[in-house]
C-alpha cells in the first residue's frame, strides 16, 4: 500500500500540511514513451508521445530547426540573386500562403518576366548552391 500523508511527514520530520504540499508539487516524471492508458489487449495503448503528436499541428517547428532554417536561408540569400531567391521561395511552395508549388508560367506572370528566364534562373541559382554545397562538404572533409 502507498504511505499516508501522515506516515510520510512522521519519516520526514516535517508538518503534515507541508508534505501535502510537497507531494502536491512534485510531479512523477513522465517520457514521450510512457503509456497514458491501456485500454484493453484488443486495443493499442497510446502513449504520450502519440499524444502530443495528435495535438500538435504539423507546423510546429522545434526551436533548433527554427534557428538552423534561418541559418541556411541566410546563407542561401549570400549565394544567390534576390530574384533568383524568390523564384525559389516561389518553385518550392515557400512564399505562398498555402505552401503551394507555383508553376513556371505562374512565377514568369508575377516577376514580369519569361517563362524560359524563370527556369534558367531556377537552374542556375540551384547549380551556384550545388556547388557552394560541394565546397562546404569538401573543405570540412580536409
Amino acid at each position: 500500500r502507498q504511505p499516508t500523508i501522515a506516515e510520510i511527514a512522521a519519516l520526514a520530520d516535517i508538518k503534515v500540511e507541508r508534505a501535502d504540499h510537497i507531494l502536491r508539487v512534485v510531479r512523477p516524471e513522465l517520457r514521450l514513451d510512457d503509456v497514458l492508458h491501456n485500454k484493453g489487449e484488443d486495443e493499442a495503448s497510446q502513449s504520450l508521445g502519440d499524444l502530443i503528436g495528435k495535438l500538435l499541428p504539423n507546423s510546429i517547428e522545434m526551436p533548433m530547426d527554427v534557428i538552423e532554417g534561418n541559418l541556411l536561408w541566410e546563407r542561401v540569400e549570400q549565394i544567390v540573386t534576390p530574384v533568383e531567391l524568390e523564384i525559389l521561395y516561389f518553385r518550392f511552395g515557400l512564399s505562398t500562403e498555402n505552401g503551394r508549388l507555383l508553376k513556371y508560367s505562374q512565377i514568369a506572370k508575377r516577376l514580369h518576366m519569361s517563362r524560359y528566364h524563370v527556369i534558367r534562373s531556377e537552374k542556375r541559382a540551384i547549380e551556384r548552391l550545388r556547388r557552394e554545397l560541394t565546397n562546404s562538404i569538401q573543405e570540412s572533409e580536409c
